[in-house]
């Protein structure tokens, strides 16, 4: 804890929403990072599973509509792999199969500071696992 206190520049502050209002990167740790996004901005995004374990991601904040998800083993997202366009599913936690691939999309609607994580709590802990700042400090 004394290393990250250290790191922290006082002439910002110490908690995340401080450093968001900045608009500069929080010091989470070397793995965790913090992606700015201003209110009705349409974010999508692409995970893609190397691991063949399934992993459950959630959002914090947000829903999102499912618009892709591979079944196991199916591999890597591609531009080929069909979305679901039609009426696709609304959900805050997905699971990304083994060796395969999901892509969401959401609007950053909620102002404030999201987290994006898988809920395997070590993979999140080990830095699987975004922030979203929505117009903090705007």
């Amino acid at each position: 804890m004394d290393a990250l206190i250290a790191s922290l520049d006082p002439d910002i502050g110490s908690s995340l929403l401080e450093y968001a209002a900045a608009k500069v990167p929080y010091p989470v740790n070397d793995k965790v990072q913090i992606v700015m996004l201003e209110c009705g901005e349409v974010v999508d995004i692409v995970v893609n599973n190397y691991d063949t374990a399934e992993h459950p991601f959630h959002m914090h904040g947000h829903t999102f509509w499912v618009m892709s998800q591979g079944a196991t083993h199916e591999g890597v997202y591609s531009s080929s792999s069909l979305p679901h366009d039609e009426n696709p599913m609304r959900r805050d936690t997905v699971t990304v199969n083994g060796r395969s691939h999901v892509v969401i999309r959401f609007v950053a609607d909620n102002r404030g500071v999201w987290l994006w994580h898988c809920h395997v709590e070590w993979h999140a802990a080990a830095g699987m696992a975004l922030i979203f700042s929505v117009d903090v400090g705007v």
